[in-house]
C-alpha cells in the first residue's frame, strides 16, 4: 500500500486539490515519520533534509504548497503544530 492510498484511501494519481487534500488538511493531523506538511515559500530544491530521511526510512507523504503553519494549544493543553489557511 502506498502512502497516498493509506492517507487518502487512493493513488496519488487520482487525487484532486479540493475533494481530498484540502479536506485532508483540515483534519489538522500531526506530522509524523511518514507525514511532512511544507507551507507555499519552501521551495522542492530546499526539501534535500525532508526527502532523504523519507528515502532513508520505509518513505512517506510530502504535502508541498500547504497553508501556512499555526501553534495551537488544544483542550489537552499539550502545544501541536497545524496547518491552517487558504491554499
Amino acid at each position: 500500500m502506498t502512502f497516498a492510498e493509506h492517507y487518502f484511501g487512493k493513488s496519488i494519481a487520482d487525487l484532486d486539490l479540493g475533494a481530498d487534500i484540502e479536506p485532508f488538511i483540515r483534519r489538522e493531523l500531526p506530522e509524523g515519520q511518514s507525514l511532512e506538511y511544507k507551507s507555499e515559500g519552501h521551495p522542492l530544491s530546499e526539501q534535500g533534509d525532508v526527502i532523504s530521511a523519507f528515502l532513508n526510512s520505509g518513505g512517506g507523504l510530502l504535502l508541498i504548497g500547504t497553508p501556512r503553519e499555526v501553534e495551537i494549544t488544544p483542550d489537552g493543553g499539550k502545544k501541536a503544530r497545524v496547518f491552517r489557511g487558504p491554499f
